[in-house]
């Protein structure tokens, strides 16, 4: 991979922090409102989560849960949800940008590109990820694919296994659960970020707090603007600019009634390429078309408008919980595909994307041997969207055009009870039925042919209703206060879709895609010893999913401007496990090794499936990942300290794309292969005594090593008969270079 070059304002930035820059990311601490002093501590403290829907110590909930906080986040200079879920073990990719598709403009589902234990997300026929249900479940202050999640903090809970009873829909790999800051009723607060970088990162992030009525009224108003140039070309390839307002409105009469209304505002711009890049028939790695009269910069814009209210009530025996949302989004994005030969051109506009959600739960009060709760939910998405793809060369050739109406309902009830039949043994059961009615209207013409396939929106072969039911059981033991059993079997699934597509005549033809079911069997421990000094936790799963759909797949291997892109699906069978360990050696130092292993093949798959996705092991998913981190505070006299850590990332070589049975017989294996390699971050922050001030810098990817994504590989031929005869090159999306940047905060 090439090196990047710095502007010289980058070098001054590095200079001036480069005193204070050491190690990245130590292990979780218990979040706070305000920045305070960290204080020694003689062991691993507790974190409160509510990962299972209700109130629970991380190490007494009986599932694989990761917790960041945002502290520790904001001072590694962690803002993009790929960032911030780089070092939970079993998970790869993060947030829609990392999403399989040539989609760069943005999308509604901010799942899209995170991979849990080997589950990616479905993606369009061709290549949208527009209102596509992912397989993680993206949360944001208990709202569903909510927004904001990454700024003005509070903590992120990770949850790895299907989470289908409690979260429904999208669930099926797991559940990213994001909590902002809520008011606080009786402190004025003041808080300010300002960091600066290299690739001319500018962020500043901001949140005031005002109780307006002490214990019963306060208001929060949080603000993010985020700004980075491309990482690998100076015209504005890659460029990223976000900016974000939310606002929170907490009412409190009485000590068992509270009301929380929020709003909030995202909007998006960036420019695709940067990180998207060819490599030509030699294996050299480029960013700009080969024709030097065909390189476009494709912009995008997109924005978000949120407005949501938790209503909590406590009935005494039970707790009420009502959320009801209203999401919106909007987007006009040209984006651009570089590739070996020419460039392709996609525009993507979306003028109606409204959601609305409403969900409500009964959860048990008191400490009996029973504790249950039941719930339900209700989803509704209108869509218009509009997905054009053409070939950057003279006249600009049609590949498809696809118009959509789409208009999704979903309804969900579940129950969850957990009962003790003894003191240490706990045995749980839960249960959820949900059902899914989609309405499709939409227009899709072959560029080939010409031909238009038309699907009125009123007629009822547009019409689909899918009905799921999924479970769970579970049984936990206590060994000790300090140490716990668990084995579980759990569902997920997919709900199903239709699309559109063309066949490799160039005829239109409707794609009906049916619901997919994930049944999962897990075994887990998690401990502490020596009076808490050392944590313990370990899992092992295997997985069985009926249907791993692979969208966007080009079978037609013609060469040239021929596409017909279809859904290809197998059965994947996956089986791995994971280890997280932490050692508080001292009251200043903490060590923590994550270890997991993942093991993703499909099975079972059809003749078609093996031409066009010919090797059995699961694309981006490194089968071996290590993480060490280190972390170390320093005391002053004065009060103040300084905090270093540093921690390295393993990833085990791995397939990076899928390759049809043809190219691989070229050869084209090579291109999709990725070593193993490993990556170093560093960090260093300074807080003083008070808490109120603190200035720190960070390094990420210290060796400035890359490793690609999403590669496909592109066949050469006969210019005339458009017979394939070898390998042109493939295409690719690279991890972020070697970044740097200083952090200073103040906090009143």
């Amino acid at each position: 991979m090439s090196k990047m070059a710095t502007c010289a304002k980058a070098r001054l930035l590095f200079a001036v922090s480069a005193g204070v820059l050491a190690v990245a990311a130590s292990g979780s601490a218990h979040a706070q409102e305000s920045a305070a002093p960290a204080q020694p501590v003689a062991g691993v403290q507790d974190i409160i989560v509510t990962a299972e829907r209700r109130t629970s110590n991380v190490q007494r909930t009986a599932a694989s849960v990761t917790v960041k906080t945002g502290d520790e986040l904001r001072q590694q200079g962690k803002f993009l949800l790929r960032d911030i879920l780089e070092n939970a073990p079993g998970i790869n990719g993060g947030g829609a940008e990392a999403a399989p598709t040539t989609a760069g403009g943005g999308t509604d589902t901010v799942g899209a590109g995170i991979v849990i234990r080997g589950i990616r997300s479905n993606v369009g026929s061709g290549g949208s990820i527009t209102s596509n249900a992912s397989s993680v479940a993206v949360y944001t202050d208990d709202i569903y694919e909510g927004i904001g999640g990454n700024y003005d903090l509070d903590r992120v809970e990770i949850l790895r296994g299907p989470q289908g009873t409690l979260y429904g829909r999208s669930a099926t790999g797991g559940v990213v659960a994001a909590h902002t800051r809520d008011p606080n009723l009786d402190t004025f607060q003041v808080f300010g970020l300002a960091e600066a970088g290299n690739y001319d990162l500018q962020h500043f992030s901001g949140a005031v707090n005002v109780p307006i009525a002490t214990d019963q009224v306060g208001l929060r108003v949080a603000g993010d603007y985020y700004h980075r140039d491309g990482f690998d070309q100076d015209n504005g390839l890659g460029q990223r600019t976000s900016k974000n307002l939310r606002v929170k409105l907490l009412l409190k009469p009485s000590d068992n009634f509270k009301v929380l209304l929020g709003a909030a505002i995202q909007y998006n711009e960036d420019a695709t390429g940067g990180s998207a890049g060819a490599y030509d028939q030699n294996g050299k790695l480029y960013f700009t078309s080969t024709d030097p009269n065909i390189n476009p910069v494709g912009a995008g814009k997109n924005h978000f408008h949120q407005f949501w209210a938790n209503v909590q009530w406590d009935m005494g025996f039970a707790t009420l919980t009502y959320i009801p949302a209203v999401r919106t989004w909007q987007q006009n994005a040209l984006n651009v595909g570089i590739g070996p030969g020419f460039t392709i051109l996609q525009t993507l506009k979306t003028p109606k994307d409204e959601f609305w959600t409403n969900e409500a739960r009964l959860t048990s009060n008191g400490s009996g041997p029973l504790k249950w709760q039941v719930g339900a939910l209700n989803y509704y998405n209108d869509l218009s969207n509009s997905n054009t793809v053409r070939f950057n060369l003279p006249g600009e050739p049609l590949a498809f055009a696809s118009d959509t109406t789409k208009e999704t309902k979903a309804f969900g009830v579940f129950g969850e009870a957990t009962y003790s039949l003894t003191d240490a043994w706990r045995v749980t059961g839960g249960l959820r039925y949900d059902t899914t009615r989609i309405n499709v209207g939409l227009n899709y013409t072959d560029g080939g042919t010409g031909q238009t396939l038309s699907l009125p929106y009123s007629l009822d072969n547009g019409r689909r209703k899918y009905k799921n039911w999924t479970y769970k059981a579970r049984t936990e033991y206590d060994l000790s206060p300090q140490n716990l059993l668990y084995a579980s079997f759990s569902t997920g699934f997919t709900p199903g879709d239709v699309a559109a597509t063309s066949d490799v005549q160039g005829q239109p033809y409707i794609l009906d895609l049916k619901d997919q079911t994930l049944k999962a069997y897990e075994i887990g421990s998690k401990n502490r010893f020596l009076g808490n000094k050392v944590q313990v936790n370990a899992s092992a799963f295997y997985y069985d999913y009926s249907g791993y759909q692979n969208a966007g797949v080009d079978v037609d291997e013609r060469v040239g401007i021929f596409t017909a892109f279809a859904t290809l699906v197998s059965p994947v069978r996956i089986y791995g496990g994971e280890l997280e360990t932490v050692f508080q050696a001292t009251s200043n130092d903490r060590i923590a090794l994550n270890l997991a292993y993942t093991h993703a093949r499909y099975v079972d798959s059809s003749a078609e499936f093996k031409t066009f996705i010919s090797r059995s092991e699961v694309a981006d998913v490194p089968p071996f990942t290590a993480n060490l981190i280190y972390s170390h505070r320093v005391d002053f006299s004065g009060g103040s300290n300084l905090n270093l850590s540093a921690d390295g990332r393993y990833l085990s070589a791995h397939d990076a794309g899928t390759i049809t049975a043809l190219a691989a017989s070229y050869g084209g294996t090579s291109f999709i292969r990725e070593k193993g390699l490993v990556i170093a971050n560093l960090n260093a922050t300074w807080t003083s005594s008070d808490g109120k001030f603190s200035i720190g810098g960070y390094v990420r990817n210290v060796t400035d090593k890359r490793y690609s994504t999403m590669t496909e590989v592109s066949l050469a031929g006969d210019p005339v008969t458009s017979v394939p005869t070898g390998i042109s090159g493939a295409t690719t999306k690279l991890t972020a270079p070697r970044t740097f940047g200083a952090i200073a905060s103040v906090n009143f």
